[in-house]
């Protein structure tokens, strides 16, 4: 039976701000990771860019491929940690190994949703989601010569995969059952530019469609829509959403609600064990609450916070927002907090197209604040806006520089400058 001072379960983002927090005041002090794939910890986000072939092992390894021996940590790898005992410490793993701990994270992330369409245990229907996800992308494409797909979802992971595709020379069509595509990231305006971005690019754009039914003898050879339409294709990419992985915390008896609960330390129910990254309810500061927010920055703060309490040095988490920074070949977006509010009558919604209609810019206000925004194109300050935000700054005193296309950071009033610049640092310090 291994003994560790401090255990993750998954080794991604949330595990590595833990190690951060940890090897920043202890470095001897046994850290271990424990991750189902076969793999050290990587940039998730960065499987599209192995796809296309832009980086390789060594690129999307985190930190670099001696990041795991340089932070002097133990890995046990590709084997699932399948039940946890928290009155006794312990772990249960797939091999029959017992871990014990005394501080435990729980990083274990999201999983795809995998809807019940007829036809998805064809050869060919797959998911996007993992380093082995991109590596079998890159395989039936170069090797097995696959020449269409189709990408059932338009939100970020779908989105993703069309990327990933059409770089390798795949006609791709998306299929997404809402109204618009990124529906959960951008605004009406913003959505409708991606999609001509990628109408531009021969991506067959079906919005306010489903795939019900995917059709083939052993392997993918079409699918049908609700509109009785059917499309050929090579391969499939179930891309509709994720779902906390939380079905280890919930058999061990730690409050779990949609997400695993966490308080503003980052403990679970359970003090000894601590959750952070797409499996975790983080605090939220714009809406109050704690909700999941699947992003990579978030997960490794979240794990930065818990790793400083699990040394007993504590620190309150000061929440985030959702964030999301997406492209398309040359189209760039940056979405910030509330972006498509469904009572838009209680905010001030300031917005505008320029450049002959190629950039946009969306500002929601609530109570003074900037609550979200949206950017396409010239994102050059959003970095500004997103700093605003956090730091709640009224807008009442520059709210008419927002839409100016040549506001800059010098424009805003000295008081928000120093603000911005010095006090969230020296408060982060001061906790830590």
């Amino acid at each position: 039976m291994q003994k560790a001072k401090y255990v993750s379960i998954g080794y991604s983002a949330g595990a590595i701000g833990m190690i951060e927090a940890i090897r920043s005041k202890d470095k001897k002090s046994k850290i271990l990771a424990v991750t189902k794939e076969k793999h050290l910890a990587y940039g998730r986000p960065a499987i599209v860019d192995y796809a296309m072939g832009k980086i390789k092992d060594d690129g999307i390894a985190y930190g670099g491929c001696d990041y795991t021996e340089m932070r002097n940590v133990e890995t046990i790898v590709g084997v699932e940690a399948v039940k946890i005992n928290p009155a006794e410490h312990r772990i249960e793993l797939s091999n029959g190994e017992i871990l014990e701990y005394e501080k435990l994270l729980l990083n274990m992330g999201g999983k795809p949703i995998s809807p019940p369409i007829p036809g998805k245990e064809l050869e060919g229907v797959t998911h996007f989601f993992t380093l082995d996800d991109a590596k079998e992308m890159r395989m039936r494409v170069l090797e097995k010569g696959a020449k269409k797909a189709v990408v059932i979802g338009g939100g970020l992971i779908g989105l993703k995969a069309v990327e990933a595709l059409t770089s390798l020379g795949v006609r791709v069509a998306i299929v997404e059952l809402a109204s618009m595509i990124l529906s959960r990231a951008l605004d009406p305006v913003s959505s409708q530019m991606m999609s001509e971005k990628m109408h531009a690019c021969c991506v067959d754009v079906y919005t306010s469609n489903e795939v019900v039914e995917i059709i083939g003898n052993k392997k993918v050879e079409k699918v049908r829509l609700k509109t009785g339409e059917e499309i050929e294709t090579d391969l499939v990419y179930i891309a509709i959403g994720v779902t906390p992985d939380s079905k280890l915390a919930e058999a061990a008896g730690l409050k779990v609600n949609r997400g695993i609960e966490v308080n503003r330390y980052m403990q679970t129910s359970e003090p000894d064990i601590y959750a952070a990254g797409d499996a975790a309810k983080g605090y939220n500061f714009l809406s109050g609450e704690n909700m999941v927010i699947a992003i990579w920055p978030v997960a490794r703060k979240m794990g930065f916070f818990a790793g400083s309490n699990m040394m007993g040095n504590k620190m309150k988490y000061d929440g985030s927002i959702v964030m999301n920074s997406l492209y398309f070949e040359d189209f760039y977006t940056i979405s910030y907090g509330e972006t498509n509010p469904q009572n838009p009558e209680a905010y001030e919604i300031l917005e505008k197209k320029y450049n002959k209609g190629r950039s946009y810019r969306k500002f929601i206000i609530k109570d003074d604040r900037i609550a979200g925004a949206v950017f396409v194109n010239d994102i050059s300050r959003a970095g500004i806006v997103k700093s605003l935000i956090y730091e709640r700054m009224p807008v009442s005193k520059y709210k008419d520089l927002l839409l100016k296309e040549d506001s800059a950071f010098i424009h805003l009033p000295k008081e928000y400058r120093d603000a911005v610049y010095t006090r969230p640092y020296a408060e982060l310090i001061a906790q830590n």
